[in-house]
C-alpha cells in the first residue's frame, strides 16, 4: 500500500517527512479546488470543509491505479465571520493582518483519506484557536516585505516570521501549519491503517 499526499504544500510534506513517513506527492488538478463562500457561519463552515478535502482526494484517486491511499487536506483561517484566504498580493495581506491584530481567530483543517481499491473515504476536521498580539503598521509592513504571507491562508505562517505575532494557541500547532496529524491518524485507523504502516 502506497500513501499519496494530494497536496503541493511543502509544509504538509515536511510534517510527514519529519515523522519518517514514506509517501509520494500528487497535486490535485485545478478544477478540484472548490472555493468556499467568503462569509459563512462557523457551523456551516465546519460542515462544508470536509467536502473540499474529499474533492481533492477523489480527483487525485481518479488518476491512480493500484493499492494506494490518498491523503488530502484543506486549511482555512476564519476571523470576524469570514474566511481569510491566500492574499495573492501585499494589499490584501495587510488587510488580513489588520483583521487578525489583537484578536483571536480560528484555523480549521479538514483531512480526508481515500482507499483507491475499496473506495472507502474518511474525513476529520480539526480546529485551533490562535491569538495575535496588537500589530502596528511597521510590523505589518516588515512582515509583508518578507514575502512570507503571500501564499499562506490568512496571510501568515506560524512556523515562520508570522510566529512572532502569536500570543497563544489553543489546540494543535500542526493544524495551524496545515496538517493535523492526530486527525490524519484517526482517519487512517478508521480505514484499518496507521501512519506507522508508512514509516521508513
Amino acid at each position: 500500500m502506497q500513501l499519496i499526499l494530494a497536496s503541493a504544500s511543502p509544509r504538509r510534506s515536511q510534517i510527514l517527512r519529519d515523522l519518517g513517513v514514506v509517501f509520494a506527492v500528487q497535486e490535485p488538478p485545478p478544477e478540484a479546488e472548490r472555493a468556499l463562500p467568503r462569509h459563512l457561519p462557523l457551523p456551516r463552515l465546519r460542515n462544508l470543509l470536509p467536502e473540499v478535502s474529499q474533492g481533492k482526494a477523489l480527483a487525485v484517486a481518479s488518476q491512480l491505479e493500484g493499492e494506494q491511499l490518498v491523503l488530502a487536506a484543506d486549511t482555512v483561517v476564519y476571523a470576524q465571520g469570514q474566511i481569510l484566504g491566500k492574499p495573492g498580493g501585499g494589499l490584501v495581506a495587510r488587510r488580513h493582518l489588520e483583521t487578525l491584530s489583537q484578536r483571536t481567530h480560528r484555523v480549521l483543517s479538514a483531512v480526508s483519506v481515500l482507499c483507491c481499491s475499496s473506495g472507502a473515504l474518511c474525513s476529520r476536521v480539526e480546529e485551533t484557536q490562535v491569538r495575535f498580539q496588537a500589530l502596528d503598521e511597521q510590523q505589518i509592513e516588515r512582515y509583508v516585505g518578507t514575502g512570507e504571507p503571500l501564499d499562506k491562508a490568512g496571510s501568515y505562517g506560524i512556523q515562520g516570521w508570522g510566529g512572532l505575532f502569536v500570543e497563544w494557541i489553543r489546540g494543535r500547532y500542526d493544524n495551524v501549519v496545515g496538517l493535523p496529524l492526530c486527525a490524519v491518524e484517526s482517519a487512517l485507523q478508521e480505514l484499518g491503517y496507521s501512519l506507522y504502516d508508512f514509516r521508513t
